[in-house]
Formats: structure tokens, C-alpha cells, sequence
């Protein structure tokens, strides 16, 4: 989830998840939470939300994450549900923050994964290409598209979507902008080409050190399992020698120059 804040022309980004993937699902869950709830009650002592204009957009990426698909929520000594209690403050915000100048943006590749009621509450709804059936009837389902149309989005191919929004009686097929050619953007590096751009950042260089401690530490092991296996061997060996001496003696005298074959 991300939150961009717009002050005398500039746009900063807040990403407070950004190791969520070692935290749990409620944890997520209950920090989202907390997190909305915050942005809430800045909202509502904002003095700015009295002048017309959109003044904040909060984006929430992959939102069955946070508003994930469950029961109602039921306060419990017992058993904790952020997933409830999140997806019910969501539904709450999204009709509430409306009247405050406030925008909310709720991006998911799994619609049928979230809650029902969050998916129903927002106004506009911009889909893309559906390949699961359960996603394709969640969105078919809220957006009033026929059979044929909901079949249809498994079809549909890059630039095309499907837009509803208040005052559309029906659905209505869409061809996007494709920004990196109307504002010649360049294409983003990918694998080997963004290295330099990444090479400076703090999080890069304890990744890097990370690994290459790593992969020393195995080739440590590795080495000292071999050291082990080659100690064994010569022990091994010396009790042989031990054992048949005339053996080995013999051999020598045979072979002069070389102490066994």
C-alpha cells in the first residue's frame, strides 16, 4: 500500500511495507489498518478539505492482502480477524472519504480474492484481462456485463479494457494510451542494465553482502567436508598399511621408484 502526498508541487511516496514479506497475513492485515486509520484521522483536521480539489490519492496495491475475502466482522476475546475488520473500515473509508476531497485507487490481480463489499463500493472500475472464471464473474457481476462480455476478458489483449463508472448503464470496452509512446518514455532497464542504478542504494549493498557471505560460508563447508572425507581416507589407508605390511613392502620392491600401483 502506498500513500502520495501532494505539497506546492511535489509528490513524495510512503511505502511503510516494504519487508511485508516477513510478516504474517494478519500481521499485514492489522498494520494496514492501522496505517488507513492514521491517514483517516489526518484527513478529517486537515484544514485544505474545505477548498475544492482532489488533495490526497491513497493507492492500495494487491488489496486482497489487506481487505482479503472473509466473514463479518465480530469483536472475540478469543480469535483475532484484522482481514474483517480491515475490509469493513475500507468499505467505511471509501464512501466517507469521497465528501473529503480524498482519492482512493484499489489495484488487484485477483479481484475474486478480496472482499465483496470493497469491490462493490468503488465507483469507477477499470479492468484489464481476467484469466481465473471466479475473477471474471466478481468483476462481470459489479461492473453489469452480459455473459458474452464477461468471456470476453479473457481475450482481451494489451491496451484494451473494460471501464464502468457512475451514469454508464452497461460496461464499455476501452483502448488505453500507451504513455511510453505518446510521451516517448523509455522502456525500464531490466535484469543486467539496472544494476548501476541500484548499485548506490543502502538496501543493494546488505543484499550483496549477504550473499557473498552466504556463498562463502557454503564454500567454507564444502571445503571443510572435503577436508574431512580426505583425513578419513588417509587414516583408512595407514591402517591398511598397518594391517599388511609384508603387502605393501612387497609391492614396493616390485615396483621400485613407486610406493603401490
Amino acid at each position: 500500500m502506498r500513500t502520495t502526498r501532494r505539497r506546492k508541487g511535489s509528490t513524495n511516496e510512503i511505502n511503510p511495507f516494504r519487508n511485508r514479506n516477513y510478516l504474517s497475513q494478519d500481521d499485514v492485515c492489522l498494520f494496514g489498518l492501522f496505517l488507513l486509520t492514521s491517514i483517516g484521522e489526518a484527513i478529517r483536521v486537515d484544514p485544505d478539505r474545505q477548498s475544492p480539489g482532489l488533495k490526497h490519492v491513497t493507492v492500495i496495491e494487491e488489496a486482497h492482502q489487506i481487505v482479503g475475502r472473509t466473514g463479518p466482522a465480530k469483536a472475540s476475546e478469543s480469535i483475532a480477524d484484522p482481514r474483517a475488520f480491515a475490509a469493513e473500515y475500507v468499505c467505511r473509508m471509501l464512501a466517507e472519504w469521497r465528501g473529503l476531497k480524498e482519492g482512493v485507487i484499489i489495484i488487484d490481480q485477483q479481484p475474486s480474492a478480496g472482499a465483496t463489499a470493497v469491490v462493490g463500493c468503488t465507483v469507477t472500475k477499470v479492468c484489464l484481462r481476467l484469466n481465473r472464471v471466479e475473477d471474471r464473474e466478481d468483476m462481470a457481476a459489479s461492473m453489469l456485463m452480459t455473459e458474452t462480455e464477461g468471456e470476453e476478458l479473457a481475450r482481451l489483449v494489451t491496451g484494451r479494457a473494460f471501464l464502468f463508472t457512475e451514469g454508464y448503464d452497461r460496461a464499455r470496452q476501452i483502448k488505453t494510451v500507451n504513455l511510453h509512446e505518446t510521451m516517448k518514455l523509455p522502456q525500464p532497464p531490466m535484469r543486467e542494465r539496472i544494476v548501476p542504478y541500484l548499485r548506490e542504494d543502502s538496501w543493494f549493498k546488505q543484499a550483496a553482502l549477504r550473499r557473498a557471505g552466504e556463498e562463502l560460508n557454503f564454500i567454507k563447508k564444502q571445503m571443510d567436508q572435503f577436508e574431512r572425507r580426505r583425513i578419513d581416507l588417509l587414516n583408512a589407508l595407514m591402517k591398511l598399511i598397518r594391517a599388511y605390511p609384508s603387502f605393501w613392502l612387497d609391492r614396493t620392491i616390485r615396483t621400485p621408484g613407486r610406493a603401490w600401483q
